[in-house]
Protein backbone atom coordinates (compact mmCIF):
# COMPACT_ATOMS: atom_id res chain seq x y z
CA UNK A 1 0.00 0.00 0.00
CA UNK A 2 1.04 3.37 -0.67
CA UNK A 3 2.18 6.23 1.99
CA UNK A 4 -0.69 8.33 -0.14
CA UNK A 5 -4.43 7.58 0.30
CA UNK A 6 -7.08 9.52 -1.68
CA UNK A 7 -10.27 10.34 -0.14
CA UNK A 8 -12.83 11.33 -2.65
CA UNK A 9 -15.42 13.86 -2.34
CA UNK A 10 -18.78 13.36 -2.62
CA UNK A 11 -19.15 15.05 -6.22
CA UNK A 12 -18.32 14.29 -9.59
CA UNK A 13 -14.41 15.26 -11.11
CA UNK A 14 -11.21 14.76 -9.36
CA UNK A 15 -12.07 15.92 -6.06
CA UNK A 16 -10.02 13.42 -3.97
CA UNK A 17 -7.28 14.81 -1.62
CA UNK A 18 -4.26 13.13 -0.72
CA UNK A 19 -3.44 12.41 2.85
CA UNK A 20 0.70 11.76 3.70
CA UNK A 21 -0.01 9.08 6.31
CA UNK A 22 2.60 6.30 7.65
CA UNK A 23 1.51 2.88 5.85
CA UNK A 24 1.15 1.66 9.40
CA UNK A 25 -1.56 3.90 10.02
CA UNK A 26 -3.36 3.55 6.75
CA UNK A 27 -3.09 -0.58 7.43
CA UNK A 28 -5.25 -0.10 10.75
CA UNK A 29 -7.72 2.66 9.57
CA UNK A 30 -10.91 1.08 8.21
CA UNK A 31 -11.82 1.38 4.72
CA UNK A 32 -15.77 1.87 4.68
CA UNK A 33 -16.49 5.32 5.28
CA UNK A 34 -18.85 4.59 8.14
CA UNK A 35 -16.64 2.41 9.85
CA UNK A 36 -14.11 5.61 9.33
CA UNK A 37 -16.48 8.13 10.44
CA UNK A 38 -17.29 5.97 13.73
CA UNK A 39 -13.68 5.51 14.53
CA UNK A 40 -13.40 9.04 14.36
CA UNK A 41 -16.14 9.82 16.95
CA UNK A 42 -14.70 7.23 18.99
CA UNK A 43 -11.09 9.13 18.95
CA UNK A 44 -12.75 12.37 19.51
CA UNK A 45 -15.10 11.46 22.26
CA UNK A 46 -11.70 9.76 24.23
CA UNK A 47 -9.95 13.33 23.04
CA UNK A 48 -12.84 15.57 24.28
CA UNK A 49 -13.31 13.05 27.97
CA UNK A 50 -9.73 13.43 28.71
CA UNK A 51 -10.11 17.43 27.96
CA UNK A 52 -12.71 17.38 30.69
CA UNK A 53 -10.78 15.56 32.91
CA UNK A 54 -8.29 18.20 32.87
CA UNK A 55 -10.45 20.81 33.01
CA UNK A 56 -11.92 19.66 36.28
CA UNK A 57 -8.66 18.84 37.69
CA UNK A 58 -7.51 22.13 37.11
CA UNK A 59 -10.61 23.79 38.88
CA UNK A 60 -10.68 21.70 41.58
CA UNK A 61 -7.17 23.10 42.05
CA UNK A 62 -7.69 26.79 41.18
CA UNK A 63 -10.94 26.09 44.34
CA UNK A 64 -8.38 25.05 46.54
CA UNK A 65 -5.95 27.51 45.75
CA UNK A 66 -8.45 30.11 46.39
CA UNK A 67 -9.45 28.71 49.81
CA UNK A 68 -6.29 28.81 50.75
CA UNK A 69 -6.35 32.50 50.40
Amino acid sequence: MSSQQGVGGGGSGNNAVDFDLPDEILAVIPTDPYHQLDLARKITSMAIASRVSSLESDTGRLRQMLLEK
